[in-house]
């Protein structure tokens, strides 16, 4: 298939990674980021500590909600989350096939069984679902889920990858009642280490999960729950804090490469995302399709040019649980999913001429005779 790009030929010969953090450190200033780990190290406290108070005043401030928990992962903000609205053994959690596999970790944890559901064909998003079970509804990519209109008794929303999106204008994670938000290095609002955040308006959701997080204590060596070890350190809580004053920009940044490529894209074969009406993005991973997808990401290597599959194999067929009874479905898009997705490099920092780059290699593959 003959294909031209619209775009000059990019002369950039240095390697493009899949993700570059260390650019935003440098925006905020690596200063301002050494003299907030200096008060840190100098208050004696480094465990749920000032800075981490800071952190939650200003989370909670920015998603316009009453809490913010911090915790020490994204994954144990989804298990506390799922434990706060009483998901207790045996109940079913309702989830997509085709999202990180932290997602049923959290629900076994927490004591369920995860019920898949396949991807919507469209968007590649979990898709409304009618059910009297727990919905997890995880936005995927910094799209927008439609999981989060399901008619379900608990609703909790995943905003790890879409965390700063807004749907009619209103932020993705405001419309459950609960919502955990991974913040790993890699993520919109990344920390330099594992680290999560909670959000909720529910006063006695938010008392559980900050008791849940420190080994169930309610008081002083009072233990009302049986509780684990989940908080946030003072040193990612002062760094975190610093991102969120440069939060937008960012942002800004990833919605123009990614507009970049979907314009340099669109006379490829190459499926391209779909978002949601009414949604304003926030564009974690730029996914596109192909049945090529192996042969493809084997082109852009050899031209130095990283990228990522996400996600290769649906929960439902991982060796940790294929053999479950609750793995026992068939769920053809989601295969199809793992079978064709490609995420391409988008980071904060990443030059028009590294978007260049990357489509021009893409519509030399297809040029050559895919």
């Amino acid at each position: 298939m003959s294909t031209t790009p619209s775009f000059t030929h990019s002369k950039t010969t240095q390697a493009i990674p899949m993700f570059n953090p260390t650019n935003e450190l440098a925006i905020i200033g690596y200063h301002n980021i050494n003299k907030a780990l200096e008060g840190v190290l100098k208050s004696g406290t480094y465990i749920s500590g000032p800075a981490v108070l800071k952190f939650e005043e200003a989370a909670a401030s920015y998603m316009g909600c009453k809490y913010a928990i911090a915790v020490s992962s994204g994954t144990m903000a989804l298990e506390l989350s799922l434990k706060a609205t009483g998901v207790a053994a045996g109940d079913s959690v309702t989830i997509n096939a085709n999202t990180f596999v932290a997602v049923a970790e959290a629900i076994i944890a927490a004591g369920g069984k995860p019920h898949l559901v396949d991807t919507d064909a469209k968007n590649w998003q979990m898709p409304k679902v009618f059910t009297e079970n727990t919905v997890l509804a995880s936005h995927l990519y910094g799209n927008a889920s439609a999981a989060i209109n399901s008619n379900t008794n608990i609703l909790i929303e995943d905003a790890s990858q879409s965390f700063g999106a807004k749907l009619n204008g209103k932020l993705l994670g405001g419309f459950a009642p609960i919502t955990a938000v991974s913040l790993y290095p890699t993520k919109n609002l990344a920390a330099t280490g594992d680290a999560g955040v909670i959000f909720t308006n529910n006063e006695a959701y938010a008392q559980k999960c900050r008791a849940l997080r420190n080994h169930g204590q309610t008081g002083h060596q009072l233990h009302q729950y049986c509780g684990t070890t989940g908080r946030m350190d003072d040193m990612q809580a002062a760094i975190l804090t610093l991102k969120l004053d440069h939060f937008e920009r960012f942002l800004q940044e990833r919605r123009h490469l990614a507009a970049l490529y979907t314009h340099k894209l669109k006379d490829t074969p190459l499926k391209l995302p779909v978002t949601e009406p009414n949604l304003e993005p926030a564009t974690n991973l730029f996914v596109v399709r192909t049945k090529y997808r192996d042969a493809l990401r084997s082109h852009l290597e050899k031209q130095q040019i990283a990228s990522g599959v996400h996600y290769p194999t649906p929960i439902h067929q991982m060796p940790a649980y294929a053999s479950l009874p609750w793995a026992q479905v068939s769920l053809p898009e989601a295969e199809l999913l793992a079978l064709e997705t490609l995420t391409l490099p988008l980071w904060v920092g990443m030059t028009e001429e590294q978007v260049n780059k990357v489509c021009n290699e893409i519509y030399r593959f297809f040029e050559d005779g895919k």
